[in-house]
């Protein structure tokens, strides 16, 4: 639930970012009361602007769900979730195998789209060059994990979708631990 709602609102967010910076190549409806600063924060899911009209691409790393399930998802699945609260948003998604490498090459072009996860090839000092700001770290860091790679200057301009925590591995960790499990086993072994 929590990465169904996390998606829908970084859709959502990103879509008002493109709408209000007018790049967006379709033609959009938005009404009069649009605001030109629309924070991530503030937006809430399902109940701001749903009467937006718009067509936007949303460029993805993970070519696995464009058409095969994964735990009952895939990308069509997440976009008829987000068309149950923005029914007039059209949602083109499009899943590239060479991600990092073909993103960088089309981010300065016109046209590469509108939504993309932040290729791991683009440092934090270009962020502002290709992406919209979506709120400071301090609005955003007591609700997600894993931001570090996505802040420039203590402003955010990616929601993490996922991540992965590495295991650290401690020798003293490790000793004290054996040597625990050989005296529970020397243990058993002289009971039984």
């Amino acid at each position: 639930m929590h990465i169904r709602k996390n998606s829908c609102l970084l859709m959502l967010s990103v879509l008002l970012m493109t709408v209000s910076s007018c790049n967006n190549t379709e033609e959009t409806v938005i009404g009069e009361d649009f605001p030109d600063n629309i924070s991530y924060t503030e937006l809430r899911l399902g109940k701001d602007y749903t009467d937006l009209h718009t067509k936007i691409r949303f460029l993805t790393n993970r070519v696995d769900l464009i058409d095969s399930v994964d735990n009952g998802k895939n990308f069509q699945s997440y976009v008829n979730g987000f068309h149950e609260m923005y029914p007039n948003i059209e949602i083109i998604y499009e899943g590239i195998a060479n991600y990092d490498e073909d993103v960088r090459v089309r981010l300065p072009s016109p046209g590469w789209g509108d939504i993309c996860c932040i290729p791991s090839n683009i440092n934090g000092d270009e962020f502002t060059q290709y992406f919209e700001p979506l709120a400071e770290l301090q609005e955003l860091e007591d609700n997600y994990r894993f931001l570090e790679n996505s802040v420039y200057h203590n402003i955010v301009y990616g929601i993490p979708s996922g991540g992965n925590v590495l295991p650290l591995q401690s020798v003293t960790i490790l000793t004290a631990l054996t040597a625990k499990l050989q005296k529970i086993k020397n243990w058993c072994n002289a009971v039984s």
